[in-house]
């Protein structure tokens, strides 16, 4: 190996390789009848490339209204990875760094690659997990309530109520808007 005599009397070596040795096997004949008593292998140089330590992570919205998809992206710090992703334990979707799929509350969602051949400190990596949260879809209702009888100048404030939360209000009197972002109007 790079001019130096390595190895004892066998047909294999096996050492740990650095990067440009030349690596070659000299033959020495032992019997007559030889042109040459000694024969000289092909040259191989080594390439040694640096462990890389895969990395993988996806993104996507942990928090959904019930029957929305969503769509996850895989970032892996690796090219030519094969994906496999993954809900609550069971192979799903397709070898894509992109998946979308309709989950179910409490669903958790996550990503394995698989890896090229390589020198990789690992055959696999798996991503971080999204635990989804998918609230319920509410029929949103309305009613506003006040006195619609009253004697002549006599004011009158009229209540909104909604059976959900973080809405805003416009009010109208006579089809023109009137007072807004309140739950009542006077």
């Amino acid at each position: 190996m790079n001019g130096n005599d390595v190895g004892t009397d066998t047909n294999s070596y096996t050492y740990t390789a650095v990067n440009s040795d030349i690596v070659k096997c000299i033959t020495t004949l032992l019997t007559n009848c030889y042109t040459t008593n000694t024969d000289t292998s092909n040259s191989m140089t080594m390439t040694v490339n640096s462990n890389v330590i895969p990395t993988l992570s996806i993104a996507g919205t942990d928090t959904i209204c019930a029957g929305a998809s969503v769509i996850y992206n895989a970032t892996s710090n690796v090219s030519d990875v094969s994906y496999q992703w993954i809900v609550n334990g069971s192979n799903v979707g397709t070898n894509n760094n992109t998946w979308s799929y309709t989950p179910a509350n409490g669903d958790i969602v996550k990503c394995i690659t698989g890896m090229p051949s390589g020198c990789f400190t690992a055959n696999a990596d798996t991503s971080n997990s999204i635990n989804m949260s998918v609230n319920p879809n509410i029929s949103p209702t309305l009613s506003i309530s006040g006195n619609n009888t009253l004697c002549a100048g006599t004011p009158d404030t009229f209540t909104a109520t909604s059976n959900v939360s973080g809405i805003m209000y416009q009010w109208l009197l006579n089809g023109n808007y009137v007072g807004t972002n309140s739950g009542s109007y006077s």
